[in-house]
């Protein structure tokens, strides 16, 4: 008879070898014989982190990544777990139609415990306000990839300012063209570099700890 373990393990081989079908049906037989949700679950989340890591140390390039976070999502369906978001973040990319690493981040925070809305690309300081108002998030996260847009993320934050709602949302900003000191000088809460920046920043921001189980 298949311990537990052994179904864990199996998950863990075919999700390592990017194996959506033979890790989709591994899920379903862990769940037939009663493995709790929870501990497939804490297995995909650790398999996603461990793939994140990967794509920094360059082991991984950004296929491999989106393939990870495709089987996590096929498993979270299926071994569904409710549990208390951490926060709610809101993400977008201003005024440029670059999504690839947004997504990327959207879909690791969600990993890590985080309620996302995600606006899209192409997204206005104006847009952002509005969402800020209809979906009161913890954190607002800004991406910008060209530096013809940087000053968006300025007005964006001065918008917030005009409108009283600064002190109600935490900004993060993130891109390719943007640094630390840019995140000083407009006055963001946090910069992340990278994916796993992101992730820390915002449970920094939250009070809590990343889910690397």
């Amino acid at each position: 008879m298949s311990t537990r373990q052994e179904h864990l393990q199996a998950i863990a081989e075919n999700f390592a070898g990017f194996k959506y079908f033979e890790c989709e049906e591994e899920i379903k037989r862990a769940l037939k014989v009663g493995v709790p949700e929870p501990e497939i679950m804490k297995t995909l989340v650790s398999l996603c982190h461990q793939a994140l890591k990967k794509y920094e140390q360059g082991e991984y390039c950004i296929p491999h990544l989106a393939a990870s976070i495709s089987i996590f999502e096929m498993g979270s369906d299926l071994a569904k777990v409710e549990v208390t978001p951490k926060g709610k973040v809101v993400v977008c990319t201003l005024g440029s139609s670059h999504y690839l690493g947004k997504d990327i981040i959207g879909s690791l925070l969600a990993i890590d415990g985080f309620e996302v809305v995600d606006l899209g690309e192409l997204v206005s300081p104006e847009q952002v306000i509005e969402a800020v108002v209809r979906e009161k998030p913890d954190i607002l996260v800004l991406s910008v990839l060209i530096v013809a847009c940087l000053h968006l993320q300025k007005m964006t934050i001065q918008s917030l300012e005009a409108e009283g709602l600064r002190k109600e949302v935490k900004v993060m900003i993130g891109g390719s063209v943007t640094s630390e000191r840019w995140a000083r000088e407009i006055a963001a809460d946090a910069w992340a570099f990278n994916a796993s920046g992101a992730i820390k920043e915002a449970n920094r921001l939250m009070g809590v700890g990343c889910n690397e189980a």
